[in-house]
């Protein structure tokens, strides 16, 4: 089989110079554009792999990713004039926010909302009329460096060497996006909010009653016993901690989470676990995997091991090309060893 090879650094730049013109350029009357760029982001994380090939993807894996970036999105914001449900678009409210918050007045989790083949389907329909179509258009002018026209409603292919370069330049191309997002929301909403600054964090935080949910979870399988140090810990110590950060990539699965007492979480911040974590997390993930499935069903808790697993191979992959440390404990930092994708391998995540 012939390895399509990665793109050259001047692909590279060509590409994130396009996406610059695609947010800049381009003209925006709705958020769904920032969600579209952001799903085919996470998407070639999730999926993809570290060649240059085309990456097939389902529309409705899109749809999903929707449903994830928009849930926490139909709460009304708190501000100085009183609690508002932020506006998304020039005209009138997205359908996607509309079928999503019918859902929430119903009583629906997030998770009820992925498991719920109807309304994603809805969702999919709408991903499928509205951005998938007009992403790549500048004016009256096509431009397709990122997919070419879908054959069906159902699929859309990543061009050659794009899901290369979204998974490069993942936290860029995030960071430029979600800033970009905020921007829009803010002036869309500008009577409203004012000046009230943690916009960002309301948009694209974690929310914190999933999180708890998520700890009581692993309390139930694990106990009070901290991840990194081993050390049993008194509930008003216990964290939750994201083994792979969620500054590295935003997966608030139940797998990517672990209990940590407050001084390995602060110790550890956003730097990526080493070696002896690593085998550690993925013994869990796996051996425990039936008790973990049970555990998070009962709490609602949002989970995909294969895709957990992929995204912390995309992370440690990165780190090893960038030549990067990793996080043994305390202030110690140490190299990737070699061993990182043996580990992974074992379980097909590579």
């Amino acid at each position: 089989m012939i390895r399509t090879p990665p793109p050259d650094a001047a692909e590279q730049v060509r590409f994130l110079r396009n996406i610059q013109r695609l947010l800049e350029e381009t003209r925006t009357t709705s958020t769904y554009k920032f969600a579209l760029l952001l799903a085919l982001a996470d998407l070639s994380v999730e999926r993809g792999a570290d060649s240059g090939a085309a990456l097939p993807l389902k529309t409705r894996w899109v749809a999903a990713k929707f449903a994830a970036y928009y849930w926490q999105q139909t709460l009304p914001f708190e501000t100085a004039s009183g609690l508002h449900v932020l506006r998304q678009n020039t005209d009138r409210k997205p359908r996607v926010l509309k079928y999503l918050a019918q859902a929430r007045k119903q009583g629906a989790s997030l998770t009820d909302v992925l498991g719920d083949a109807r309304l994603l389907k809805r969702i999919q329909r709408a991903v499928c009329e509205m951005p998938l179509p007009r992403l790549q258009r500048i004016g009256k002018t096509s431009f397709e460096f990122l997919y070419g026209e879908p054959e069906d409603s159902e699929h859309v292919e990543l061009r050659p060497g794009a899901a290369f370069c979204f998974r490069r330049f993942h936290g860029l191309i995030r960071d430029l996006v979600q800033g970009a997002w905020v921007r829009f929301v803010r002036e869309l909403n500008a009577e409203c909010l004012g000046a009230r600054v943690d916009l960002a964090e309301f948009l694209f935080g974690s929310r914190r009653s999933d999180l708890a949910a998520a700890r009581r979870a692993l309390e139930e399988v694990e106990g009070s016993r901290c991840f990194y140090c081993r050390r049993e810990i008194p509930p008003v110590r216990l964290h939750l901690d994201h083994f792979v950060p969620r500054s590295r990539y935003p997966v608030d699965l139940g797998h990517n989470l672990v209990l940590s007492d407050r001084a390995c979480n602060s110790l550890k911040a956003d730097r990526l676990p080493a070696i002896p974590h690593l085998r550690r997390w993925v013994d869990r993930n796996t051996v425990l995997a039936p008790r973990l499935e049970q555990s998070f069903a009962r709490h609602g808790v949002s989970r995909d091991l294969d895709i957990t697993l992929r995204v912390a191979c995309w992370a440690y992959t990165e780190t090893e090309a960038a030549e990067g440390l990793t996080w043994e404990r305390a202030q110690v930092m140490v190299p990737l060893e070699s061993g990182w994708r043996a580990l992974l391998n074992r379980y097909g995540s590579t």
